[in-house]
């Protein structure tokens, strides 16, 4: 068994689309705004970009999902000057790692994380 696919709510997803494609860098795998529904390649998963939908599928919360990345500093830097808003500074953790929350276009929390 491995994970296959994350789903994140999105209250616009051709503000979604410019988000996760120009300001995070990730690849389009499929679908489009128009086909109501985002696909990026996410490395070992994909990362789906749904409609949300009140009371089931809500945006704007602490989804609990980390991207890591090798240089965390310059890359906060670099989403900061894209207009990419973080959640605090980066914190480093008991166990050595360094966090980072930033938010979506759509107010959902995400963390940027680098090991120890």
């Amino acid at each position: 068994m491995h994970l296959s696919a994350v789903r994140i709510p999105s209250d616009d997803l051709q503000a979604s689309l410019t988000f996760y494609r120009d300001a995070l860098g990730m690849s389009l795998k499929f679908g489009s705004p128009d086909q109501g529904w985002l696909g990026f390649d996410a490395g070992n998963c994909d990362l789906l970009i749904e409609p949300a939908v009140a009371g089931e599928f809500e945006a704007g919360r602490f989804l609990g999902i980390s991207f890591q990345i090798d240089d965390l500093r310059s890359r906060c830097r670099e989403l900061s000057v894209m207009g990419v808003r973080f959640v605090g500074a980066p914190e480093r953790q008991p166990w050595g790692g360094v966090l980072a929350h930033f938010e979506d276009n759509s107010g959902n929390v995400l963390t940027l994380v680098q090991q120890a």
